[in-house]
C-alpha cells in the first residue's frame, strides 16, 4: 500500500480525489499549507503527492519542490482545469497530471505510474461506460 498526500484547495474535490486513492488500496493523509506538508511528510511517510493546482502561486511551487525535494513525485491535480491548461501551468514542476472529471482507475495509473503499487483496481460500470 502507497501513502499517498493530497493537498486540495478545495475540500470537496480534496475528499473525491481521497475516495478514489482509497478505492485504488492505498492510505491518504491530508495538507492544506506548506507547513502542513512538511509535518504530515514526516509522519506519514507519504511517497506520492497529489497537488491541487489552479494558477502554480508561489505556495503550490514552493509545496511542489518541497515534495520532489525529498523525493516525493508530485501529480498536478485540478477540478477546473483540462488536461492541456494543467500542463502548461506545472510544466516539469510535476511528475504527473490529473484533470477531473476522470476515473478512479486513471488516478489509480497515474499514482501506479509515478512510484505507487501496482494497485489498478477493475473499472466500474460507470467508467466503462464513458
Amino acid at each position: 500500500m502507497t501513502t499517498v498526500m493530497i493537498v486540495p484547495r478545495d475540500t470537496a474535490v480534496g475528499d473525491l480525489i481521497g475516495e478514489f486513492v482509497t478505492a485504488a488500496g492505498h492510505e491518504v493523509v491530508y495538507a492544506t499549507d506548506d507547513e502542513e506538508v512538511t509535518q504530515r511528510l514526516r509522519r506519514s511517510g507519504a511517497t506520492v503527492a497529489l497537488v491541487d493546482i489552479e494558477h502554480m502561486d508561489a505556495e503550490e511551487v514552493t509545496i511542489a519542490r518541497r515534495l520532489r525535494s525529498a523525493g516525493v513525485p508530485v501529480i498536478a491535480f485540478s477540478g477546473r482545469l483540462v488536461e492541456e491548461e494543467l500542463r502548461s501551468i506545472a510544466g516539469s514542476s510535476v511528475s504527473g497530471i490529473f484533470a477531473l472529471p476522470s476515473t478512479a482507475r486513471m488516478l489509480a495509473q497515474q499514482i501506479d505510474s509515478v512510484g505507487g503499487q501496482d494497485t489498478v483496481p477493475e473499472a466500474t460500470a460507470t467508467e466503462t461506460s464513458t
